[in-house]
């Protein structure tokens, strides 16, 4: 903290250590009341040095999947211990959603979009249940299984990352969310990674993966949104569920944001591989303006930005961001997209 203040970092928000659930660190401190009197005594330096930080103890990611046997107790009683965590501000939770082991791509499609929609609600209510009011840093959220999963750096990562965070942006329990990675050696899931030939003709260092885009596309409206508003999707049809999964989602998942004057700003999530019109609803009202459409769109779930497990070498840059403009009823999304509206309009009766 001291050595933070020196250098100027105007760091308000800490982490009191990182997945101390996992075994390593249970053998290391030995339980979590112990972990709680550490922590404490971190806590109070700290704030000796910076009153107005804000401290997050860490809870495990039991919320998002279901644990089994002595690991998954020892988590939960982990969680259960972070209750008494009464010096700390938030509780810091890992995201990371597990994928079934195949390189089918369809297969991988209908488990993840399935999976995410019937285990987000559950997980908010296990750490509400848990934490009650208490924010929620969900400080590492990807795919889990690093290094050759098959839908690293692919469109369907690039719709998963839109998915997620539209469901962050529309929580009212997490108050920080932080993406892991930004940069990687090959095909991680990461934003960047280091540019090969073997992947593609590359000017520069870098290349930018699929993961980019959509990130991009967000910080385009998180820029410009000053609040978000509640909102009605009609004719959004059912996309069928996996088999572990098997209830299904929606083709359209959305935000909705307000900005200055008449502006309004929507991520927008089309899971399904043919167009959508859209039918949104504000308040109760329909908005009927124009509209300018930015979209990181693919029928194809496996194109990617150089390569991935089953495209290892020579595949081309597929997945970047197109626009199209035209009037809000005329609007249509593309198939296997993720996009940024923005509306400079009214909303009409």
């Amino acid at each position: 903290m001291r050595y933070a203040k020196q250098k100027g970092y105007k760091i308000k928000r800490w982490e009191l250590g990182n997945e101390f659930y996992i075994r390593i660190y249970r053998d290391l401190i030995g339980g979590p009341e112990k972990y709680l009197q550490i922590a404490r005594r971190h806590a109070d330096a700290m704030r000796r040095e910076d009153p107005e930080i804000q401290l997050a103890v860490p809870a495990s990611g039991t919320g998002f999947f279901a644990d089994s046997g002595s690991k998954g107790d020892y988590r939960q009683r982990w969680d259960q211990a972070m209750t008494q965590a009464d010096f700390a501000d938030a509780i810091a939770v890992h995201a990371y959603w597990r994928m079934p082991d195949t390189d089918n791509l369809d297969t991988l499609y209908h488990d993840l979009f399935s999976r995410l929609e019937q285990q987000w609600d559950p997980a908010m209510k296990y750490y509400r249940d848990l934490y009650g009011d208490m924010p929620l840093w969900l400080t590492e959220w990807n795919i889990r299984g690093f290094g050759n999963r098959t839908m690293n750096n692919t469109q369907l990562h690039a719709m998963f990352i839109g998915d997620h965070f539209i469901r962050i942006l529309n929580s009212d329990t997490i108050a920080l969310a932080g993406y892991h990675q930004i940069a990687a050696r090959g095909k991680w899931p990461s934003l960047f990674s280091k540019a090969k030939k073997k992947d593609m003709a590359s000017k520069g260092a870098t290349v930018k993966r699929a993961a980019y885009f959509p990130f991009q596309l967000i910080g385009g409206v998180l820029a410009k949104a000053e609040s978000r508003y509640d909102f009605t999707i009609g004719n959004n049809p059912k996309i069928k569920g996996s088999q572990d999964f098997p209830a299904g989602f929606s083709a359209v998942n959305a935000s909705v944001l307000g900005g200055a004057g008449s502006q309004w700003y929507f991520l927008l999530l089309n899971r399904g591989n043919t167009e959508q019109a859209l039918r949104v609803q504000i308040s109760g009202t329909r908005l009927a303006g124009r509209w300018q459409l930015d979209c990181v769109a693919n029928r194809d779930l496996a194109a990617t930005n150089g390569g991935s497990k089953t495209n290892p070498s020579t595949a081309p840059p597929e997945v970047a961001i197109s626009r199209q403009a035209g009037r809000w009823d005329s609007l249509l999304l593309p198939g296997n997209s993720f996009c940024s509206a923005i509306f400079d309009d009214t909303l009409i009766n």
